[in-house]
């Protein structure tokens, strides 16, 4: 059941896209069996990483008696769990890896200094530019999000600006969590809460609910066995608590925060989480069918980049590659886009669509051999070598 202060962030205009958007991208052609679909009209897969984060956040402030988890704690890293995937564009991880990588390799998320004063009067001061990764494009959601007037209502009612900078940061935190003074670099939440921030994005190892999330989700849509399963999420959730970790850094200063622990006795149902990811990685994401068909959608979206062109809320026209540049073309895309070039018309898109002709009958390039490279430097060396053979 969700908080209705928290249901008010599910805007019909954002979520709603989840509905024409498959996280595991091309996985479904490859993989029969693949149920690979969500609702419509519903944040079904948000809500079940919402759902994960409010469990795990409210089992900490029922056990922690060092440290004290308030209401707006759990609050926040409820909504960061709801919103933290809100960034993904279309066809998921291919488009904002190899597509622009290819299409726009210049291509920047514009992310804003954050004062609750400057949203409500609708102006941003740029201070940062990113590579598109979904989670600058998911914090750019939820900015988009608050900037509605009842989800402002509802919001402020509970939450402060610290808050609000604290759900960016857990959307999105910095891979470092001290400055190299030793200083604590998060702005939302004080050292003494440091814990909260290994709960939905955890920068350090990775063992967070997300990964919780897609590794059951994906096994259970591509049927693929992995060691990891909710019962390893109850027992790693009932087994946690947070404790003082002491890290030595490469100047020879040591610092003291708080880190969520897990007792000895779930090693194994940790262990897992990387095992059933390396398993899903061999099986599922880097099978040579999937990168198949992952090259072939590629090359079809590259040739129909310039054609595809989607209206902003400056009503003007962005082709699919320059969207990132405004949310409100950016938020009519998704994986619709393949059926927009099969249905065209267009001679400018003939091409794109045989490519998608040829992947419909399953017409794919072959695995002629795998190198593995422990130098980057001699990847054109191994591309010749490959195309002589």
């Amino acid at each position: 059941m969700m908080c209705c202060n928290v249901a008010v962030v599910c805007h019909e205009g954002l979520f709603d896209r989840w509905a024409n958007c498959r996280l595991m991208t091309t996985s479904k052609k490859p993989w029969p069996p693949s149920r690979d679909e969500k609702p419509v009209k519903t944040c079904i897969t948000e809500a079940w990483v919402y759902h994960l984060a409010r469990l795990f956040v409210h089992a900490i402030a029922e056990r922690s008696s060092n440290v004290i988890v308030t209401q707006r704690d759990e609050l926040c890293v409820s909504i960061a769990g709801l919103c933290h995937d809100l960034g993904h564009g279309p066809l998921s991880h291919v488009f904002d890896g190899p597509f622009m990588l290819a299409a726009n390799p210049d291509a920047r998320w514009r992310v804003w200094s954050w004062k609750l004063s400057i949203l409500i009067e609708g102006a941003f001061c740029v201070i940062e530019e990113f590579w598109l990764q979904h989670e600058k494009g998911s914090v750019l959601m939820f900015d988009r999000i608050c900037k509605y007037d009842f989800v402002q209502k509802a919001l402020l009612e509970y939450l402060d600006e610290d808050d609000f900078i604290f759900i960016r940061e857990l959307i999105d935190p910095p891979i470092e969590r001290f400055t190299e003074e030793g200083k604590w670099k998060y702005r939302g939440r004080p050292l003494e809460k440091s814990f909260l921030y290994d709960i939905v994005s955890n920068s350090i190892d990775s063992v967070d609910v997300d990964k919780f999330d897609y590794l059951l989700r994906d096994s259970h849509h591509a049927a693929i066995a992995i060691p990891f399963n909710q019962n390893s999420v109850m027992r790693l959730m009932d087994w946690m608590r947070p404790l003082d970790v002491i890290e030595q850094f490469p100047n020879g200063r040591t610092l003291k925060y708080s880190r969520i622990c897990f007792a000895i006795k779930v090693t194994d149902d940790v262990d897992s989480v990387g095992q059933s990811r390396y398993m899903l990685h061999e099986k599922l994401y880097s099978h040579h069918t999937v990168r198949a068909y992952e090259y072939m959608i590629l090359q079809a979206l590259i040739s129909a980049d310039p054609y595809l062109q989607f209206e902003g809320d400056d009503h003007r026209l962005y082709q699919l590659s320059r969207t990132y540049e405004n949310l409100g073309a950016f938020l009519k895309t998704d994986d619709s886009i393949i059926q927009m070039v099969e249905n065209s018309s267009l001679d400018e898109l003939k091409s794109a669509r045989r490519i998608l002709r040829d992947l419909s009958f399953r017409i794919l390039p072959k695995l002629i051999g795998t190198v593995m490279m422990r130098n980057s430097n001699n990847c054109t060396q191994v591309v010749m070598l490959l195309q002589a053979f």
